[in-house]
Protein backbone atom coordinates (compact mmCIF):
# COMPACT_ATOMS: atom_id res chain seq x y z
CA UNK A 1 0.00 0.00 0.00
CA UNK A 2 0.90 3.31 -0.78
CA UNK A 3 1.32 6.48 1.35
CA UNK A 4 -2.07 8.05 -0.24
CA UNK A 5 -3.55 5.02 1.29
CA UNK A 6 -3.18 6.00 4.68
CA UNK A 7 -3.62 9.84 4.10
CA UNK A 8 -6.06 12.27 2.93
CA UNK A 9 -4.19 14.96 1.95
CA UNK A 10 -6.14 18.32 1.99
CA UNK A 11 -7.26 20.01 -1.33
CA UNK A 12 -5.42 23.32 -1.12
CA UNK A 13 -1.88 21.52 -0.07
CA UNK A 14 -2.12 19.90 -4.15
CA UNK A 15 -3.52 22.99 -5.44
CA UNK A 16 -0.86 25.22 -7.73
CA UNK A 17 -2.73 27.83 -7.07
CA UNK A 18 -1.84 28.26 -3.72
CA UNK A 19 1.79 27.94 -4.87
CA UNK A 20 2.29 31.66 -4.33
CA UNK A 21 0.23 31.51 -0.85
CA UNK A 22 1.40 28.54 1.15
CA UNK A 23 2.00 31.05 4.30
CA UNK A 24 -0.56 33.46 5.19
CA UNK A 25 -0.81 37.08 5.18
CA UNK A 26 -2.60 38.89 7.87
CA UNK A 27 -2.93 42.06 6.39
CA UNK A 28 -4.39 40.02 3.20
CA UNK A 29 -7.08 38.70 5.30
CA UNK A 30 -7.83 42.06 7.33
CA UNK A 31 -8.01 44.30 3.70
CA UNK A 32 -10.08 41.23 2.26
CA UNK A 33 -7.99 39.83 -0.58
CA UNK A 34 -6.40 36.58 1.22
CA UNK A 35 -7.16 33.13 -0.48
CA UNK A 36 -10.54 31.60 1.98
CA UNK A 37 -8.42 28.94 3.55
CA UNK A 38 -6.78 31.99 5.55
CA UNK A 39 -9.86 34.65 5.11
CA UNK A 40 -12.67 32.33 6.76
CA UNK A 41 -12.23 31.37 10.20
CA UNK A 42 -13.73 28.02 9.97
CA UNK A 43 -11.00 27.12 7.08
CA UNK A 44 -8.66 28.51 9.03
CA UNK A 45 -9.19 26.84 12.24
CA UNK A 46 -9.78 23.44 10.61
CA UNK A 47 -6.07 23.69 9.73
CA UNK A 48 -4.66 25.44 13.22
CA UNK A 49 -2.77 23.23 15.39
CA UNK A 50 -2.76 25.13 19.13
CA UNK A 51 0.53 25.38 20.40
CA UNK A 52 1.53 25.68 23.94
CA UNK A 53 1.87 29.63 23.55
CA UNK A 54 -1.36 29.80 21.45
CA UNK A 55 -3.40 28.39 23.97
CA UNK A 56 -1.54 30.77 26.67
CA UNK A 57 -2.35 33.85 25.13
CA UNK A 58 -5.94 33.18 23.85
CA UNK A 59 -6.66 32.18 27.66
CA UNK A 60 -4.82 35.28 28.89
CA UNK A 61 -6.67 37.58 26.36
CA UNK A 62 -9.96 36.17 27.46
CA UNK A 63 -9.21 36.35 30.92
CA UNK A 64 -8.01 40.19 30.35
CA UNK A 65 -10.93 40.92 28.18
CA UNK A 66 -13.41 39.26 30.80
CA UNK A 67 -12.01 40.20 33.95
CA UNK A 68 -9.28 42.13 33.72
CA UNK A 69 -6.88 39.83 34.92
CA UNK A 70 -4.36 38.68 33.19
CA UNK A 71 -0.70 39.34 31.06
CA UNK A 72 -1.88 42.48 28.99
CA UNK A 73 1.59 42.86 27.01
CA UNK A 74 3.05 40.03 24.35
CA UNK A 75 6.17 40.33 22.75
CA UNK A 76 5.87 37.67 19.83
CA UNK A 77 9.53 36.42 18.80
CA UNK A 78 10.02 34.57 15.94
CA UNK A 79 12.53 34.40 12.77
CA UNK A 80 11.02 33.71 8.89
CA UNK A 81 9.02 30.59 8.88
CA UNK A 82 8.81 30.24 12.86
CA UNK A 83 4.82 30.79 13.47
CA UNK A 84 4.19 34.40 13.85
CA UNK A 85 1.54 35.57 11.45
CA UNK A 86 -0.34 32.11 12.02
CA UNK A 87 -0.51 33.10 16.00
CA UNK A 88 -1.66 36.19 15.06
CA UNK A 89 -4.39 35.01 12.57
CA UNK A 90 -5.71 32.81 15.49
CA UNK A 91 -6.05 35.16 17.92
CA UNK A 92 -7.26 37.82 15.08
CA UNK A 93 -10.10 35.13 14.11
CA UNK A 94 -10.49 34.27 17.85
CA UNK A 95 -11.79 37.63 18.65
CA UNK A 96 -13.57 38.69 15.34
CA UNK A 97 -15.38 35.41 15.64
CA UNK A 98 -15.31 33.87 19.43
CA UNK A 99 -18.26 31.69 18.71
CA UNK A 100 -15.84 29.85 16.73
CA UNK A 101 -13.37 29.26 18.68
CA UNK A 102 -14.26 25.60 20.02
CA UNK A 103 -13.60 24.06 16.25
CA UNK A 104 -9.53 24.70 17.93
CA UNK A 105 -10.53 23.68 21.72
CA UNK A 106 -13.76 23.52 23.32
CA UNK A 107 -12.29 24.43 26.60
CA UNK A 108 -10.91 27.87 24.66
CA UNK A 109 -14.71 28.00 23.10
CA UNK A 110 -15.99 28.22 26.42
CA UNK A 111 -13.65 31.07 27.55
CA UNK A 112 -14.77 32.90 24.30
CA UNK A 113 -18.00 32.19 24.28
CA UNK A 114 -20.52 35.79 24.11
CA UNK A 115 -17.46 38.04 23.84
CA UNK A 116 -18.32 40.70 21.78
CA UNK A 117 -17.60 44.60 21.14
CA UNK A 118 -13.71 43.98 20.91
CA UNK A 119 -11.80 46.30 18.89
CA UNK A 120 -9.22 44.49 16.97
CA UNK A 121 -6.86 47.06 15.63
CA UNK A 122 -3.84 45.41 13.45
CA UNK A 123 -1.01 47.87 12.95
CA UNK A 124 1.47 45.99 9.51
CA UNK A 125 4.20 47.75 8.77
CA UNK A 126 4.32 46.26 4.95
CA UNK A 127 0.99 48.20 4.39
CA UNK A 128 0.57 51.89 3.94
CA UNK A 129 -2.99 51.55 5.02
CA UNK A 130 -2.48 50.01 8.06
CA UNK A 131 0.46 51.73 8.93
CA UNK A 132 0.41 55.34 7.72
CA UNK A 133 3.37 57.77 7.82
CA UNK A 134 4.71 61.04 6.85
CA UNK A 135 6.17 58.93 3.87
CA UNK A 136 2.80 57.76 2.77
CA UNK A 137 0.11 59.22 4.98
CA UNK A 138 -3.39 57.46 4.76
CA UNK A 139 -5.94 59.62 3.12
CA UNK A 140 -9.91 58.60 4.85
CA UNK A 141 -11.69 60.81 3.02
CA UNK A 142 -11.40 63.17 6.26
CA UNK A 143 -8.02 63.71 8.42
CA UNK A 144 -5.10 63.13 6.78
CA UNK A 145 -3.35 60.56 9.10
CA UNK A 146 0.72 60.49 9.18
CA UNK A 147 1.71 58.54 12.59
CA UNK A 148 1.33 55.17 13.94
CA UNK A 149 -0.69 56.85 17.01
CA UNK A 150 -3.05 59.16 14.35
CA UNK A 151 -4.16 55.04 12.82
CA UNK A 152 -4.97 53.99 15.80
CA UNK A 153 -6.51 56.90 17.60
CA UNK A 154 -8.58 56.92 14.13
CA UNK A 155 -9.55 53.30 14.24
CA UNK A 156 -11.06 53.86 17.18
CA UNK A 157 -13.29 56.67 16.56
CA UNK A 158 -10.48 58.70 18.74
CA UNK A 159 -8.62 60.96 16.18
CA UNK A 160 -9.20 64.30 17.66
CA UNK A 161 -7.81 63.70 20.72
CA UNK A 162 -4.73 62.80 19.29
CA UNK A 163 -4.82 65.56 16.22
CA UNK A 164 -2.14 68.12 16.93
CA UNK A 165 0.45 64.86 17.99
CA UNK A 166 -0.05 63.59 14.32
CA UNK A 167 0.45 66.43 13.00
CA UNK A 168 3.71 67.44 14.67
CA UNK A 169 4.74 64.00 14.35
CA UNK A 170 4.87 63.91 18.17
CA UNK A 171 4.19 60.80 20.59
CA UNK A 172 1.50 61.47 22.72
CA UNK A 173 1.93 60.80 26.42
CA UNK A 174 0.40 57.45 28.68
CA UNK A 175 -2.40 59.99 29.39
CA UNK A 176 -3.71 60.36 26.07
CA UNK A 177 -3.05 56.76 25.16
CA UNK A 178 -5.19 55.86 28.22
CA UNK A 179 -7.87 58.40 27.08
CA UNK A 180 -8.44 56.67 24.08
CA UNK A 181 -7.91 53.02 25.25
CA UNK A 182 -10.73 53.79 28.50
CA UNK A 183 -13.69 52.07 28.82
CA UNK A 184 -13.54 49.84 26.07
CA UNK A 185 -12.05 46.27 24.96
CA UNK A 186 -8.92 47.09 22.45
CA UNK A 187 -6.61 44.32 21.09
CA UNK A 188 -3.59 45.82 19.47
CA UNK A 189 -1.79 43.74 17.06
CA UNK A 190 1.14 44.99 15.71
CA UNK A 191 2.88 43.28 12.90
CA UNK A 192 6.34 43.77 10.93
CA UNK A 193 7.31 46.70 13.45
CA UNK A 194 11.13 46.56 11.73
CA UNK A 195 9.69 46.39 8.36
CA UNK A 196 8.08 49.91 9.04
CA UNK A 197 11.66 51.24 10.37
CA UNK A 198 13.39 50.03 7.45
CA UNK A 199 10.87 51.63 4.68
CA UNK A 200 10.59 55.16 7.14
CA UNK A 201 15.10 54.82 7.31
CA UNK A 202 15.37 54.03 3.50
CA UNK A 203 12.93 57.48 2.52
CA UNK A 204 14.40 60.71 1.44
CA UNK A 205 12.27 62.01 4.84
CA UNK A 206 13.80 65.49 6.36
CA UNK A 207 13.70 64.47 10.04
CA UNK A 208 13.30 60.54 9.51
CA UNK A 209 15.35 59.37 12.35
CA UNK A 210 13.44 62.17 14.71
CA UNK A 211 10.21 60.23 13.48
CA UNK A 212 11.75 57.04 14.35
CA UNK A 213 12.48 58.02 17.62
CA UNK A 214 8.65 58.87 18.65
CA UNK A 215 7.83 55.90 17.03
CA UNK A 216 9.94 53.81 19.45
CA UNK A 217 8.50 56.78 22.61
CA UNK A 218 5.02 55.84 21.01
CA UNK A 219 5.13 51.67 21.50
CA UNK A 220 6.65 52.57 24.71
CA UNK A 221 3.82 54.57 26.01
CA UNK A 222 0.90 52.49 24.68
CA UNK A 223 2.16 49.26 26.06
CA UNK A 224 2.22 51.48 29.52
CA UNK A 225 -1.36 52.82 28.77
CA UNK A 226 -2.54 49.35 28.02
CA UNK A 227 -0.84 47.96 31.07
CA UNK A 228 -2.90 50.02 32.93
CA UNK A 229 -6.30 49.29 32.00
CA UNK A 230 -8.00 46.34 30.92
CA UNK A 231 -6.67 45.86 27.19
CA UNK A 232 -3.93 44.03 25.34
CA UNK A 233 -0.90 44.79 22.88
CA UNK A 234 0.80 41.73 20.71
CA UNK A 235 3.79 43.34 18.73
CA UNK A 236 6.05 40.68 16.69
CA UNK A 237 9.93 41.11 16.71
CA UNK A 238 11.86 39.36 13.82
CA UNK A 239 14.19 37.78 16.26
CA UNK A 240 15.12 34.94 18.64
CA UNK A 241 15.34 36.12 22.42
CA UNK A 242 16.22 34.34 25.79
CA UNK A 243 14.05 36.57 28.32
CA UNK A 244 15.28 40.36 27.75
CA UNK A 245 18.09 38.83 26.00
CA UNK A 246 18.24 38.92 21.85
CA UNK A 247 20.17 35.60 20.49
CA UNK A 248 19.99 36.56 17.19
CA UNK A 249 17.95 39.50 14.45
CA UNK A 250 16.33 38.00 11.19
CA UNK A 251 18.53 38.68 7.89
CA UNK A 252 17.72 41.86 6.69
CA UNK A 253 17.14 43.88 9.83
CA UNK A 254 21.04 44.66 10.19
CA UNK A 255 20.50 48.17 9.65
CA UNK A 256 17.83 48.70 11.67
CA UNK A 257 19.18 46.52 14.46
CA UNK A 258 19.77 48.70 17.16
CA UNK A 259 16.10 50.18 17.23
CA UNK A 260 15.22 47.09 16.94
CA UNK A 261 16.94 46.05 20.25
CA UNK A 262 15.73 49.39 21.85
CA UNK A 263 11.99 48.73 21.32
CA UNK A 264 12.07 45.02 22.53
CA UNK A 265 13.56 45.80 25.64
CA UNK A 266 11.27 48.76 26.47
CA UNK A 267 8.55 45.85 25.75
CA UNK A 268 9.85 43.60 27.87
CA UNK A 269 10.26 46.09 30.73
CA UNK A 270 6.48 45.91 30.90
CA UNK A 271 5.74 42.50 29.36
CA UNK A 272 8.54 40.73 31.51
CA UNK A 273 8.35 37.78 29.36
CA UNK A 274 8.74 36.70 25.80
CA UNK A 275 6.71 34.48 23.50
CA UNK A 276 7.70 31.86 20.49
CA UNK A 277 4.79 30.46 18.56
CA UNK A 278 6.13 27.15 18.51
CA UNK A 279 8.64 25.42 20.76
CA UNK A 280 10.08 22.23 19.87
CA UNK A 281 10.01 19.44 17.05
CA UNK A 282 6.84 17.90 18.34
CA UNK A 283 4.68 20.87 18.55
CA UNK A 284 5.96 21.54 14.35
CA UNK A 285 4.94 18.20 13.76
CA UNK A 286 1.71 18.30 15.32
CA UNK A 287 1.41 22.25 13.29
CA UNK A 288 2.33 20.73 10.31
CA UNK A 289 0.50 17.31 10.48
CA UNK A 290 -2.95 19.36 10.96
CA UNK A 291 -2.00 22.03 8.22
CA UNK A 292 -1.59 19.09 5.39
CA UNK A 293 -3.74 16.72 6.32
CA UNK A 294 -7.70 16.23 6.54
CA UNK A 295 -7.09 12.44 7.84
CA UNK A 296 -3.97 10.03 8.94
CA UNK A 297 -5.29 6.24 9.43
CA UNK A 298 -2.82 5.47 12.47
CA UNK A 299 -4.43 1.77 12.50
CA UNK A 300 -4.08 1.47 8.54
CA UNK A 301 -0.90 2.47 8.96
CA UNK A 302 0.51 0.90 11.88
Amino acid sequence: MGFKDYVLVRPDVLDPGYDDKLAPEIDEVVLGTAPIIYSDPVEFFKRTYPTQSIRIILEEIANVLREGSGRKIYPLVSLFGGGKTHTLLTIYHALRNPDKVSLIDPGLGEKYRGLERVDVILVNGKTDSLAPSPVTPLETGGPCIRTLWGYVAYKLGQYDVVREFDEKLQAPGRDVLRRILSNRRVVVLVDEIGEYIKRISASRMLGKYEYIDQVVLFIDYLAEAIESTNNILLITFPIEAEANRIKSIQEGYESIARTLREIFIRIFRVAGNVYAPVTGSEELYSVLRKRLFEKIDLDKAS
